[in-house]
């Protein structure tokens, strides 16, 4: 019933299929399906999938299924009506019973109990509500059948098979199966109640009502292992297509992260600081960039080694996070020892204040520095540029500025904030912090 090629994607010595909650083997599929698989199909007594699969199945075709059940209550009320006509031509002596029965009992069931059903049952009870409904006709016909002294009462029988046909059609097939066994039960009950059996219009009826039974309980399991069919390959399409995105993701971040520091690197840093020009002339706002350089980071690499100075440049990252402002700094690795911090919406001062927290932030880690001329232990220095850009502005002219900033800083004696009014039109205002 469900090849495995249908269910499952192959990788190499092994298949497994993602449904929602991670990836399953080819064992684990099997106990999902809900039953064992003899010669790559599932034996149909076991057309349900394993308990968590089949709850969310249920729940996932349960708008579709109410809205066939309402239909099929429906149209099961108006057939009981037009019922009534047939049986005033075959069984006469039986009309008000009919009336009463098929043409006001019976309608009512069907529309308040589909109601009640939908309201209170759960969502599994829907089902085999259609096959109740469809007892209650059998019943009914069953009953007007030998009740009634008609010659005809034994050829009224056949409606046993349009009420047994259109429940079919629309329900599952373990409530359609149960419908059909009580209704061949009853067929075989009433001809041996009016003691007909050796009738050859009983005997062609039974014979009609079983081959119907077969061909219809056929029509309904293959439509709900169609049904299921479907469903998992949407599911397992959709799992997948989510693996994909947070694949695709996982490399996109991969691809905008600094591998050492997990600081945004410098591609993604130039992107983001292009959307933040953009923006910043688009709504004349002052934006700033910082560049952070560590002091005498060289020697103490060839003090310490490689693996040290990277350590090194984790903690400075580290330092810097917390101060940044929430949500509207991006800071990133500029290039070897070397960090960018973009700022929107910001002055100069309130730049350079930053620039200073992480001045004092890297300083305060008193991380041991024999090698520096600048101080016994690891320090930065830090070039702040800021701008309120306009159409004659230029992102160049903002970097350069950061950048002749950061190179006061170190001629200066490091260890130091050094600040400058990228715009042109301004003074050329110098800010230093020892």
């Amino acid at each position: 019933m469900w090849p495995r090629a249908w269910l499952a994607k192959t990788v190499p010595g092994k298949h497994t299929a993602c449904l929602g909650s991670g990836c399953m083997d080819s064992a684990q599929l099997e106990t999902a399906l809900g039953g064992p698989v003899v010669s790559g199909r599932m034996c149909p007594w076991h057309a349900g999938f394993a308990p968590a699969l089949e709850a969310r199945f249920q729940r996932d075709q349960a708008a579709h299924r109410l809205h066939l059940i309402r239909r099929a209550s429906r149209l099961g009320a108006v057939f009981a009506i037009g019922m009534v006509l047939t049986d005033w031509f075959l069984l006469p002596d039986m009309f008000w019973q009919v009336l009463l029965l098929k043409g006001v009992l019976f309608p009512l069931v069907c529309v308040f109990g589909q109601q009640a059903v939908e309201r209170w049952a759960p969502v599994a009870l829907r089902e085999w509500s259609l096959a109740g409904g469809g007892l209650l006709g059998v019943l009914i016909c069953l009953y007007v059948s030998l009740s009634s002294q008609s010659v005809w009462a034994l050829e009224s029988l056949v409606v046993l098979d349009i009420v047994v046909m259109f429940v079919t059609a629309v329900a599952r097939f373990l409530p359609a199966l149960a419908l059909s066994v009580a209704t061949l039960a009853g067929h075989l009950a009433a001809i041996h109640a009016m003691q007909l059996m050796p009738h050859p219009v009983a005997q062609s009826s039974t014979i009609l009502l079983m081959s119907l039974l077969a061909f219809t309980l056929y029509a309904a399991w293959v439509l709900e292992r169609d049904e299921r069919r479907a469903w998992l390959m949407a599911r397992q399409e959709e799992d997948l297509q989510q693996e994909l995105r947070r694949a695709h993701d996982a490399m996109a971040q991969t691809a905008r992260t600094d591998s050492l520091t997990q600081l945004a690197n410098r591609r993604h840093f130039d992107e983001v600081l292009g959307h933040v020009w953009a923006d910043s002339v688009a709504r004349r706002q002052s934006l700033a960039v910082l560049l952070v350089d560590v002091d005498h980071f060289k020697a103490f690499n060839d003090l310490h080694g490689h693996p040290a100075g990277d350590a090194c440049l984790r903690a400075v990252a580290a330092a810097m996070r917390p101060c940044m402002r929430k949500g509207g700094d991006v800071m990133a690795r500029w290039g070897g020892e070397e960090f960018a911090v973009v700022m929107s919406d910001t002055s100069l001062e309130s730049a350079r204040l930053v620039g200073e927290r992480i001045r004092i932030a890297v300083s305060d880690m008193a991380r041991p520095h024999a090698a520096s001329r600048s101080g016994a232990v690891v320090s930065v220095s830090v070039g702040v540029s800021a701008m309120r850009p306009d159409s004659q502005s230029s992102l160049a002219e903002l970097l350069r500025t950061a950048d002749l900033c950061l190179y006061e800083a170190k001629s200066r004696g490091r260890n130091r904030v050094w600040a400058r009014d990228a715009d042109p039109y301004a003074s050329d205002t110098l800010v230093s912090a020892a």
